[in-house]
């Protein structure tokens, strides 16, 4: 009897198991496809992973309860007596094997009577196990579809793909932007407004290391350039021009008595000094000094206009005017070095962040294909029948002895009024040809003025016999002549022509600063 019973126990266990993912089955495995449905719907990658997880997790939930789930001994006794229909002859048998000598000569024969009864029956005969077929169907047509559903291709596959690469871009520009405030902290003299500007590059890395997408990420870029650019004088340029101007006058030819140093620290020191001056050089000086003001006109007014003071109060021998408009220019200098120091920095904060939305944009147009390419102008034109004209324009590095620079640009079209032309941007001093570069400081660039216009070439159709061709060329001279200048001599017009377009033009604040970057740098090397 007892090792029959101890076999109902076991078979207790997997009949409740049973029973109860028959009931639950169905619950997981409705869950289970709709979680797939959802995976196909929507560019999620979890779904599909937590459909397979929730099934494997009920199923090993469901054996371990089944082996650890109590089940006392007269419990089975009852369902052996229950089962094989011997009233309670087990669980009887059970009670008064627990308490022996209580039942006497009644209790030995029951006990005898259950152990004839147990000998030969199984615990399947006393426990057995019924499947619901209807219920066990409904579980594998679900099983089926949600298997078939999560093995066959899914569209979202690759919109999860595309969102992974995005995300790959978001985190790459977000390490760059780190890496530019890093930059900024370590870069030297230390500067409260350079910890400023790098705690800021990194809070956009941080928001554009979490955008949600693409385009979320280049909202907070474009927010970002916005706040920044704002921050830019308009007449960074000239500042700068005017600060690095002086400082390099100044050290070239010293001011009297003072032999070395910047601009500042020169005309503080040129202030001390006015006392031991000769008459003839605090009238040189007058003069030096009133040719720095005009040169501080246009970047620094309130340095050209102490300059002027201070020539003027030397030319009327006032030494005490001229030792203080002295020192307010240099301290207009020193305000105005800071504050061109300062915007340089957002300039290199703005064109990381410019490089950052270049790449996003890149990302979203075809993951970066066809960036980089050189941009051209042409245009075309069609007249009377077939009648045609073609004229290309392109800037970028030329061939010759000199390799200056040339371009071309093609249009073509049946009698076509539009065209395309094919260019590259140029190199500032750059060069390809038998001589080799001599830098900014040597560089020279074509001056439109002194330019003539490339050959132009026609070519004529019969209307209705096909397509025409136009094709037009003009290459850039290559030979040093009278439309060739110096870039140093064109440099402030151009940066100053440069100024006026950008604040006529409605263009993005990262192009802007872009603009600004590269004259800033052309006059730097200057």
């Amino acid at each position: 009897m007892t090792q029959l019973l101890v076999g109902v126990r076991r078979r207790l266990r997997l009949a409740w198991g049973v029973a109860t993912a028959q009931w639950i089955a169905p619950l997981v495995a409705a869950l289970a496809l709709g979680l797939v449905v959802v995976g196909r719907v929507r560019p999620w990658a979890w779904p599909e992973p937590v459909a397979g997880g929730l099934a494997v997790l009920v199923v090993v939930a469901l054996v371990v309860a089944s082996l650890v789930v109590k089940v006392p001994p007269l419990v089975a006794a009852r369902a052996a007596d229950r089962g094989l229909e011997t009233g309670d002859l087990f669980a009887t048998a059970l009670e008064l094997e627990s308490r022996p000598g209580s039942g006497g000569p009644f209790g030995a024969r029951v006990q005898a009577r259950a152990a004839a009864v147990a000998a030969g029956r199984r615990p399947a005969e006393a426990v057995p196990v019924r499947l619901q077929r209807r219920r066990m169907g409904v579980v594998a047509g679900l099983t089926v579809a949600a298997v078939a559903l999560g093995l066959t291709a899914n569209h979202q596959d690759e919109v999860r793909r595309r969102q992974q690469a995005e995300q790959q871009v978001l985190d790459t520009e977000a390490a760059k932007l780190q890496d530019a405030a890093e930059e900024l902290r370590t870069a030297t003299p230390p500067s409260p407004a350079r910890d400023e500007l790098a705690k800021r590059l990194e809070d956009l890395a941080r928001e554009l290391a979490t955008a949600p997408d693409v385009q979320k990420g280049q909202e907070a870029l474009d927010a970002a350039a916005r706040e920044l650019a704002g921050e830019l004088s308009p007449n960074l340029l000239a500042q700068k021009a005017a600060v690095r101007g002086l400082d390099r006058s100044l050290a070239s030819s010293p001011l009297p008595g003072a032999s070395a140093g910047d601009a500042a620290s020169q005309l503080r020191t040129a202030a001390a000094a006015l006392a031991g001056l000769s008459p003839e050089e605090r009238q040189a000086l007058a003069e030096r000094l009133a040719a720095l003001a005009a040169t501080q006109a246009a970047g620094d007014t309130d340095a050209a206009s102490a300059l002027a003071a201070a020539a003027s109060a030397l030319a009327n021998g006032d030494l005490t005017a001229a030792a203080t408009a002295l020192g307010a220019a240099a301290d207009a200098q020193s305000a105005t070095a800071g504050s061109v120091t300062g915007q340089e920095a957002t300039v290199g904060a703005l064109s990381s962040i410019a490089a950052a939305r270049g790449a996003l944009s890149s990302a979203v147009a075809g993951r970066g294909q066809g960036q980089g390419q050189g941009q051209g102008q042409g245009q075309g034109q069609g007249q009377g029948q077939g009648q045609g004209q073609g004229q290309g324009q392109g800037q970028g590095q030329g061939q010759g002895q000199n390799a200056q620079g040339g371009g071309s640009g093609r249009v073509a079209g049946t009698n076509a009024r539009t065209g395309s032309g094919v260019g590259g941007p140029g190199v500032p001093g750059g060069g390809t040809g038998n001589n080799p570069s001599g830098g900014l400081a040597t560089a020279t660039v074509f001056d439109p003025a002194g330019g003539t216009d490339g050959e132009v070439l026609n070519t004529a159709g019969q209307e209705g016999e096909g397509p025409s061709r136009v094709v037009g060329k003009g290459d850039g001279l290559t030979l040093q002549n009278a439309a060739q200048v110096p870039l140093g001599d064109v440099l402030p017009r151009y940066s100053a022509e440069a100024t006026a377009a950008l604040d006529r033009l409605d263009i993005p604040p990262t192009q802007r600063a872009l603009v600004q970057a590269y004259f800033a740098a052309l006059a730097a090397d200057q």
